[in-house]
């Protein structure tokens, strides 16, 4: 199964905004809202220098975003930064459905051009679905990787304690910002 939803866009574009984290900013937000018949999946996307964030989705600082679906399970992808800075996917290994992965504990590999990108687990969880389609849609996800970007569909164990340790949209930006800052 895979999502394909339809989607409706919006932009609007604020010159001058004030962030309590990283203070004056440029922001340009896309209001999106994605349509899904099984998941009713809907969220916004801001963009920060160029890299678009999910306002829905938790993150970790190796990039990868989180949002939890109506049915009890998670939705696990890499975000925009990611396919940014690595570029050029050429292969993956991802846990096979059944497997059970540890918050912060390695759970998979992406071979880009630059080299092996070691992928560790955001949460706590059964894996319930791979995203089979992932390497094969690859310039669709680097186009839109908070919907077609999902690797893996997680039933979660410990998602009331593990939740506190990932961060928010706006921690994320903040994060990212001091990234592009340093030259990353």
């Amino acid at each position: 199964m895979s999502i394909s939803p339809r989607s409706i866009s919006r932009q609007r574009v604020t010159e001058d905004a004030v962030s309590p984290i990283t203070g004056p900013v440029k922001v340009i937000c896309f209001e999106l809202l994605y349509i899904d018949e099984q998941y009713n999946v809907g969220f916004r996307l801001i963009q920060i220098d160029g890299y678009r964030i999910d306002e829905s989705s938790k993150y970790t600082k190796d990039h990868l975003w989180v949002r939890t679906q109506n049915d009890g399970t998670v939705l696990v992808g890499l975000g925009d930064y990611f396919f940014k800075r690595y570029r050029n996917v050429q292969s993956c290994e991802f846990p096979k459905v059944g497997t059970e992965v540890v918050q912060s504990k390695a759970m998979g590999s992406i071979e880009t051009v630059k080299g092996t990108v070691q992928i560790y687990a955001a949460i706590t969880g059964q894996v319930k679905e791979n995203n089979t389609e992932f390497l094969s849609r690859l310039k669709d996800i680097e186009k839109d990787p908070y919907n077609s970007g999902w690797i893996l569909r997680l039933l979660p164990s410990r998602w009331a304690t593990e939740e506190k340790a990932l961060l928010s949209a706006e921690q994320y930006a903040s994060y990212i910002r001091k990234l592009v800052d340093a030259g990353l």
